[in-house]
């Protein structure tokens, strides 16, 4: 009985001493659920909102933002026009090439400039999507697109790679790395779009995110699922050859 009776007490002893230990650590953790919680909104309708790129004819779509060495704010990105086009940004006379306008802000209108073409020998290709980053020691900037025919069905969709030494990013070439089985073609899966590229300095590498066409457990046939691949290379001419 009396073993009993001091077995027990032990064991009050210890839920209690466990309660208020677990009263300690909840705190914090209690104090970091309760902060407050802000998001964006849009201060204005979008009728008046202000439009960096174009005046809403043709659609500018898909874009990326990268800083020249200048200073100035690029922004490059799916269909649109240029001085040097006419047409709704869809036509064959658009070039189906990447828009390219310039600014010295993100807070006001940018100038549309000429556009990037593919420059490789292809069928009529429409260039979609890209993402753009500058190396570590920003010597070169890196465009990576969508290099799309119109059709899941054709062979040539990849993922090509374009790269600019120029300062102010005005011209732009198809990357030549030996490393590559295909000029300028990084990788080639199905649908390989709306990339994000960036470095993450905590595990050393370069990170690439994008979309694709891939089967995902539980459903059936094709959806579109979401990919990254690694870069250790600080230059990025290892190219994101890894798939994750």
């Amino acid at each position: 009985m009396m073993r009993a009776r001091v077995f027990g007490a032990v064991v009050l002893v210890l839920t209690i001493s466990l309660l208020a230990i677990g009263c300690k650590t909840a705190g914090p953790r209690a104090k970091a659920t309760g902060r407050e919680l802000r998001i964006p909104r849009v201060a204005r309708p979008w009728s008046e909102a202000l439009r960096l790129v174009g005046d809403g004819k043709p659609m500018y779509s898909d874009f990326s933002l990268i800083k020249d060495k200048l200073g100035r704010w690029h922004c490059i990105g799916t269909f649109g026009e240029s001085p040097d086009t006419l047409g709704s940004g869809y036509e064959l006379s658009d070039g189906y090439a990447l828009f390219h306008a310039v600014g010295g802000s993100l807070n006001a209108p940018m100038t549309m400039t000429h556009k990037i073409p593919y420059q490789v020998a292809s069928p009529q290709a429409y260039m979609w999507a890209p993402g753009v980053i500058w190396n570590r020691d920003r010597t070169t900037a890196f465009l990576f697109y969508f290099h799309y025919l119109g059709s899941s069905e054709f062979k040539e969709n990849c993922v090509r790679l374009l790269t600019s030494n120029a300062p102010d990013l005005a011209s732009w070439h198809p990357y030549d790395g030996a490393e590559l089985t295909e000029r300028n073609m990084v990788f080639r899966e199905q649908d390989d779009r709306d990339f994000c590229v960036f470095r993450d300095d905590r595990l050393g590498v370069y990170l690439m995110y994008y979309a694709c066409a891939g089967t995902y457990p539980g459903l059936p046939g094709l959806n579109t699922i979401v990919r990254v691949r690694t870069s250790k290379d600080p230059q990025l001419s290892s190219c994101f050859q890894n798939p994750s």
